[in-house]
């Protein structure tokens, strides 16, 4: 069987690993991915935008099913042109993949849904924007429409005062229509993501993404920087905590079929474990970017026999080992600023082995016989063990094998990390 994955970054490379062990592995790819290259039976490389170019392509590999996990190419609607040339999908057509790309239309139908979300409010103007900010002590400003991984900043450690929010909300007002302003809950986030027939859903262990730049959860908000997994629940959760996630993922694909999307593939919700229960604060319309590695570190289940379930319409219940994941990305040494020059770095395979750990590729670039940075997340240091402190142990040592001028955030999943989360969130459901 021929499998064409749609991506190109470090979630990609797993993705194209569980593949090659049961199928042949296509991957069309916007920039050349080394990790991806080396796992795989061929690589396309072409805009996500190309969407002829790609279908082309996988008419020409006579490609039997597609995955498409790219949210660019989601939006350009390249789940649909597959579909029309005849290429199983195992993702959302575009009508359902709005939810990962509108945050005024995914929050709409969360509503619609049943679902607990943040106070908020879409403002077309100035007028609604001073209002809101006004009303609200504390402000999450994201833009209506997704376009890019750190659209939303917050009033207490992105902006210096009112008058910068105000400036913030009306240039994206002119760009998309709207902006919205969500109000921060008090607690915890998780994330929990699943897989659906357009059915019944399956769901994979939650997971702790942290995105801040720098220890502390200080610096600017990142594509990410790191998240852990504890097997089955995470420290500061409940058994309830993850029923309601599960749920909430259940009713919004249900919600969409009651409305004639038939939507099947990947879904990703983001929670905040909150005093009166979760509340949801984003879905996406493809796996999650770090919670993919957490999560297929321990699948047992083969990849491709889901992708398979969810196209047939006869979903299988996916396997996991009960064992606790981190992932530590190691990225330039002023990322996210943008480097003057393209740093060389070395990777030391025998490290990574001696603790146990996997590096996988989000941004690399091979020229002759080095290796180099680009302004994005270099590699992924990927590790599990039978405890969060034990896999945490590993992924820092395993951080030594990149040499060069990089940095990772040392704190993720620390045993201080996980104990303030805990007193955190004792402390919110003692109010």
């Amino acid at each position: 069987m021929k499998v064409l994955l749609v991506g190109d970054g470090a979630r990609e490379h797993i993705i194209a690993e569980q593949l090659a062990r049961s199928c042949e592995a296509y991957v069309a790819m916007e920039k050349r991915n080394p990790g991806i290259e080396s796992s795989v039976q061929k690589v396309f490389v072409c805009d996500f935008s190309n969407i002829e170019a790609i279908g082309g392509w996988a008419v020409q590999e006579n490609i039997d099913i597609a995955l498409v996990t790219s949210e660019e190419a989601l939006a350009r609607g390249l789940s649909d042109a597959l579909t029309d040339i005849g290429i199983a999908v195992a993702s959302p057509p575009s009508a359902g993949s709005e939810i990962g790309e509108n945050t005024v239309y995914a929050f709409n139908l969360m509503e619609t849904a049943g679902i607990a979300i943040p106070r908020l409010a879409v403002c077309k103007n100035e007028q609604d924007l001073k209002k809101a900010v006004g009303e609200m002590k504390k402000v999450i400003m994201k833009p209506a429409v997704r376009v890019e991984w750190k659209g939303a900043r917050f009033s207490e450690s992105d902006f210096r005062k009112k008058d910068d929010m105000i400036k913030r909300g009306n240039e994206l007002i002119k760009r998309h229509g709207s902006v919205v302003l969500e109000e921060p809950v008090d607690g915890e986030r998780f994330s929990v993501q699943a897989m659906t027939d357009g059915k019944t859903i399956s769901v994979m262990p939650p997971v702790h993404t942290a995105r801040r730049a720098l220890d502390g959860n200080g610096g600017e908000l990142t594509e990410g920087m790191g998240s852990y997994s504890a097997g089955r629940l995470l420290p500061f959760m409940k058994q309830s905590d993850f029923d309601y996630a599960r749920d909430c993922l259940s009713k919004l694909v249900a919600t969409m079929r009651g409305k004639g999307i038939e939507y099947r593939g990947a879904i990703c919700g983001q929670f905040i474990a909150a005093r009166k229960g979760p509340v949801m604060v984003d879905v996406y319309a493809t796996l999650g970017d770090m919670e993919t590695l957490n999560n297929l570190m321990l699948l047992r289940t083969q990849f491709v026999e889901v992708l398979n379930s969810v196209i047939e319409g006869k979903l299988i219940q996916t396997s996991f080992m009960e064992r606790a994941t981190v992932v530590k990305y190691v990225v330039p040494e002023k990322y996210p600023e943008k480097a003057k020059k393209k740093e060389r770095i070395t990777i030391e395979e025998r490290v990574l082995w001696d603790n146990g750990a996997k590096a996988y590729v989000d941004s690399l670039e091979l020229k002759k016989d080095k290796i180099l940075l680009t302004n994005e997340r270099a590699v992924a240091i990927c590790t599990s063990g039978a405890t969060v402190e034990e896999a945490e142990a590993k992924a820092e040592g395993a951080t030594t094998s990149i040499g060069g001028k990089v940095r990772h955030r040392k704190d993720i999943a620390t045993k201080e990390y996980l104990e303030k989360s805990m007193k955190h969130m004792a402390m919110v459901r003692a109010v």
